[in-house]
């Protein structure tokens, strides 16, 4: 008989995978940059993971219920064709909140992609 999780048991895994994520995001001496970067690249995938698993719905609640810094690390998981389908879903200030956040990441990455093409060619 398979063990069907309920949403507060979701809400439990993603809050401990976002846990895990900010305790390697955290500065810590101890650890070398790469071996930091891979941890959070891991809790992040594990993340993706578990948002494809989810019933839209699940992931629409679990979102609702984050802090808005919480909210945009599971937003930025979730599977673009999965997206349309949970923004109906939501709140519409929560919605509106995921929208705006999203256009302004877009928009930054956007300016740091085109100052990098910007940069001269240095000759070899």
């Amino acid at each position: 008989m398979s063990e069907e999780k309920t949403v507060p048991d979701r809400m439990g895994d993603v809050l401990e995978i976002l846990a895990r994520h900010k305790q390697e995001d955290a500065p810590d001496t101890r650890q070398e940059p790469p071996e930091d970067e891979e941890a959070r690249k891991l809790c992040l995938a594990e993340l993706r993971s578990l948002l494809d698993r989810m019933p839209l719905a699940d992931i629409a609640r679990t979102i609702e219920a984050l802090e808005p810094e919480d909210r945009l690390i599971v937003w930025y998981e979730v599977r673009e064709e999965r997206g349309e389908a949970i923004l109906e879903i939501l709140s519409d200030e929560v919605r509106q909140d995921l929208i705006c956040d999203s256009h302004l990441r877009n928009e930054k990455d956007f300016r740091h992609g085109f100052r990098i093409a910007q940069r001269p060619v240095e000759p070899n």
